[in-house]
């Protein structure tokens, strides 16, 4: 497969912010449980390897109301027409996931998962999200499980073993 022989650095450009990836083989980092989701590509922060996420989902108890966007199906744009099949789905703006680029290339060359680009989301509600993201983060509060959380992802690609407001900051997430 042609995925197989290309360098990370040429698969990494094949992810690009707004576009929504199916991860087959994704696992719950609070818990440990693999389960298929949809994932929307949020940042990248090129130079450290990594790269923001915001998990998509089908239902709306599992999200905070003030800190949702509500996706009709108008929504999506280059859509798959066997993914994303729900009336509306839900994007948390307090729910990301940080992936680094080697767990992505490794999800990337997975035969039984691909990760693979099933749509888009239109401008309107990806400024909708960003902004709303936006005004979460301000203010400087993080929770200690999210901070944990991207501590320990820097941890696993930089060594870093404590996160600063700095660090934060160069995140976007401050």
């Amino acid at each position: 497969m042609l995925l197989q022989k290309m360098p990370d650095a040429a698969l990494l450009m094949l992810i690009n912010v707004q576009k929504v990836y199916f991860d087959t083989e994704s696992i719950e980092k609070s818990t440990g449980v693999r389960k298929q989701k949809y994932k929307l590509a949020g940042n990248f922060f090129s130079p450290m390897g990594i790269y923001t996420f915001f998990d998509i989902t089908s239902k709306k108890l599992s999200c905070w109301h003030k800190t949702t966007i509500t996706v009709g199906q108008s929504h999506w744009e280059d859509k798959h027409p066997k993914h994303l099949r729900k009336p509306e789905s839900y994007v948390d703006a307090k729910k990301v996931e940080v992936l680094t680029g080697k767990e992505i290339a490794q999800k990337m060359r997975d035969d039984n998962n691909g990760f693979a680009k099933v749509a888009r989301l239109c401008d309107s509600k990806y400024i909708q999200l960003k902004n709303l993201s936006r005004n979460i983060n301000t203010g400087g509060y993080m929770s200690e499980k999210k901070k944990k959380i991207v501590e320990q992802s820097l941890s696993d690609v930089f060594n870093i073993s404590e996160v600063n407001d700095n660090i934060l900051d160069q995140l976007g997430l401050l």
